[in-house]
């Protein structure tokens, strides 16, 4: 079950808000990009290791795999015109087996 999933299906069941859900998941997400190259260098020097890591190199490296497709994305759907994002979604059928259809 993929983390989307999760999030329209388990807040909805414990009569949470699946916006708020949403919303906060994305943040510390977003968050955890800027946060997590300097724990690991704090983890990781802590104990005297060997391993030497710089968190600039490991932002620049997250930035660029995670951030730039998401701006460039966020772009395209701000500057392209018309519908072209939802025509997918006009397709959806729904999936139903009655007990007619099984094999068995």
């Amino acid at each position: 079950m993929s983390c989307m999933t999760n999030l329209e299906i388990l807040p909805q069941a414990v009569g949470g808000n699946a916006a708020l859900a949403l919303l906060l998941t994305v943040g510390t997400n977003l968050v955890g990009i800027f946060t997590m190259p300097f724990m690991l260098c704090w983890l990781l020097g802590a104990g005297n290791s060997a391993v030497s890591l710089a968190p600039g190199p490991l932002l620049r490296s997250l930035m660029r795999t995670i951030l730039a497709p998401l701006l460039v994305g966020a772009a395209a759907r701000a500057f392209v015109p018309g519908n072209i994002w939802c025509t997918c979604l006009d397709t959806r059928v729904p999936l139903s087996v009655s007990r007619k259809q099984m094999p068995f």
